[in-house]
């Protein structure tokens, strides 16, 4: 079963997310919280080639190996109101909300992104000041810090207000 493959280390050390199975060969996402460069992830492909299903992947399995205290979202989904937005069904109150998600933001403008993206700028400088993940972690396990993931989908609409504006995004998200 690919979901049985429980946290061998704390949340605070390696967050490993199970992506999907070849034999008895689970692949994961993983990501160390101590050791720079933090990761960051880029998927492309063309359109209805799966990135979307991809990303609902990662926040399917998260949220069922984690709890909410160890490991939270924020997804911004930049498709247009035309179109269909497959996240909406994660808002509070519809069949598949996910206390996870801790921002929801659908439909967006490339300025909802910048405000959050800063809002994760300014928690990531406080964050810092509070001491290393895995310690603070450690020294208080009643109230956990997560792990937090920005999920960006359509993530070229964000850089559509020209180059100055996808170089303040960069920058932001870089820092």
């Amino acid at each position: 079963n690919l979901l049985e493959d429980k946290p061998e280390v704390p949340h605070y050390e390696v967050v490993s997310i199970p992506l999907g199975k070849i034999g008895s060969e689970v692949y994961s996402l993983r990501a160390s919280t101590e050791k720079p460069p933090y990761p960051f992830v880029l998927v492309t492909g063309g359109t209805g080639c799966g990135k979307s299903a991809f990303m609902h992947e990662i926040i399917l399995s998260g949220a069922y190996k984690y709890s909410p205290d160890e490991l939270e979202f924020h997804v911004i989904d930049f498709k247009s109101a035309d179109k269909a937005t497959e996240f909406a069904d994660y808002q509070y109150g519809k069949k598949m909300y996910i206390p996870h998600i801790k921002y929801l933001s659908l439909k967006s403008r490339p300025e909802n992104a910048l405000d959050i993206l800063n809002y994760i700028q300014k928690l990531k400088s406080k964050r810092n000041r509070m001491g290393k993940f895995k310690s603070y972690n450690e020294s208080n396990p009643s109230k956990k810090m997560p792990l937090i993931y920005v999920i960006i989908d359509e993530y070229e609409s964000m850089l559509a207000g020209g180059e100055t504006a996808g170089n303040s995004y960069e920058a932001t998200m870089l820092q």
